[in-house]
């Protein structure tokens, strides 16, 4: 349990608004210190002061009791779709073609924008919860995740998703591309940015979210790519996340998904590519090369009997982030699953350790969603996101490395504390802001009707 105390200071001006004393700090920063003792000061919404041993440090009005605690950057979670906590137990075991065309997306598009916000409710809860200050979500109805996100308290990247085609007939085998389509779920994701787009004091922002390669012709490519650069954003997208569509983009314009946005000009420091499981070695070469973000997303690809090459895009240099994608928010199992798949691929027992998946969590994700100079590590003048994680359990001793022992042997459950824009929004693991019960309560009754819909009583996919 943290132990806060209340003590005495000067003016707003010249005291800390609280201060985590005396606890393991990973910073994160540039020459990657860990302090011990270490002591971080909150002062508003940003961080005033990181301490190392033997440094003085100011009385806060509210002190945190750092023993046996290691504080982190709050982790970005960099490729969520948190409505789609809905699907837990009904998809995990299908084919993986079967279940992301006729079980996910069909479920995904029939969702009301209410449905969207009790589920996505219950998803930001559970990532911050587990320590994610911010979530990278990409979905249909942003409007209302955007406002269930404003609710728990968590730190929001929004994007709208853009396609030309129907979602309900590609499981057929129909990629029909409908420009009016095209253009309407563009002028809905234009809506999106410029309600959410910096709202909250910079604490929602927005990026362009095209589906995927094959749901997107190339002139609606081009025309998000001139619409991310208008905005000063990145585009999100799903890249080579299925065979299939390696071989729709082979067959429609004779080169790879990877290819094909690098002729487009997509492929670079403004384009974050999810999953990108079937990349060939010239693939991982060209990606690499780009400075293209990979948002690694092990959990749910494992799930499906997929594993990205992501040692390899490791050792090429690749821009690496991390993310949890559907049905978790558990970014602790992700950077562990991380580890373990890239070592399982590669036959190598010293690929991604702890401190590099811990950049990844963090910092690698900030800078992929164009925030690195405002969050993702643990420095003066950055917004105070931050996540106090207890030592005090029996899997985590003896202590000697505590970021090696958490990012190998911890638990989502190990983390007591998270703060946002230095609100303290989970405290003691229970959300400051909202209950449980309720949150679980309204996205169970969502889920039902979302199923309901999709499925009818017979059984059968309407």
């Amino acid at each position: 349990m943290a132990v806060e105390m209340k003590v005495g200071g000067a003016s707003a001006g010249e005291t800390p608004d609280l201060a985590i004393a005396g606890a393991w700090v990973a910073t994160v920063n540039a020459e990657d210190r860990v302090l011990s003792p270490g002591t971080v000061t909150v002062t508003g919404k940003r961080i005033s002061g990181v301490y190392g041993p033997g440094e003085a440090v100011p009385l806060a009005r509210r002190i945190i009791d750092g023993g046996n605690k290691l504080v982190l950057p709050g982790f970005v979670n960099v490729h969520a779709h948190t409505v789609l906590s809905g699907l837990r137990g009904k998809t995990e075991d299908a084919p993986s073609e079967v279940s992301l065309h006729s079980h996910i997306l069909p479920f995904r598009s029939r969702m009301t924008p209410e449905g969207a916000f009790a589920l996505a409710r219950l998803g930001a809860l559970e990532s911050l919860r587990f320590g994610s200050t911010t979530i990278g979500d990409l979905y249909w109805q942003e409007g209302a995740i955007g406002h269930a996100f404003e609710e728990v308290g968590v730190r929001g990247v929004l994007g709208q998703s853009i396609s030309e085609t129907n979602l309900l007939k590609v499981g057929a085998g129909d990629f029909t591309f409908d420009r009016r389509r095209g253009q309407e779920t563009l002028r809905i994701a234009e809506e999106v940015i410029a309600k959410w787009h910096g709202r909250g004091d910079g604490r929602f922002r927005c990026v362009l979210a095209p589906h995927a390669p094959d749901d997107c012709s190339p002139e609606l490519l081009k025309d998000i790519q001139a619409l991310a650069r208008q905005h000063r954003t990145v585009i999100s997208m799903h890249v080579s996340q299925s065979r299939s569509e390696e071989q729709r983009i082979r067959a429609w314009h004779g080169k790879s998904t990877t290819r094909f946005l690098a002729d487009l000009g997509l492929l670079g420091p403004e384009l974050v590519g999810a999953h990108c499981v079937f990349l060939s070695d010239e693939d991982v070469a060209l990606y690499a090369e780009s400075g293209a973000w990979f948002a690694y997303l092990p959990v749910i690809n494992a799930k499906r009997g997929y594993a990205a090459p992501a040692a390899k895009l490791a050792a090429a240099g690749a821009n690496m982030s991390l993310g949890a994608d559907n049905m978790t928010g558990d970014m602790v199992l992700a950077a562990q699953m991380a580890t373990m798949v890239a070592r399982i691929t590669a036959k190598e027992s010293t690929i991604l350790p702890p401190r590099q998946v811990l950049r990844m969590a963090t910092m690698g994700g900030a800078k992929a969603l164009g925030l690195g100079q405002e969050i993702g590590s643990i420095e003066v003048g950055k917004r105070a996101d931050l996540v106090i994680i207890d030592l005090d359990r029996p899997h985590l001793w003896p202590v000697h490395d505590p970021v090696a022992t958490y990012f190998h042997w911890g638990q989502a459950g190990d983390v007591e504390t998270v703060i946002v824009d230095g609100e303290i929004v989970i405290r003691d693991g229970r959300s400051t802001r909202v209950e449980l019960r309720q949150v679980a309560a309204a996205a169970q009754a969502a889920a039902e009707l979302g199923w309901g819909r999709l499925w009818g009583e017979s059984g059968a996919a309407h």
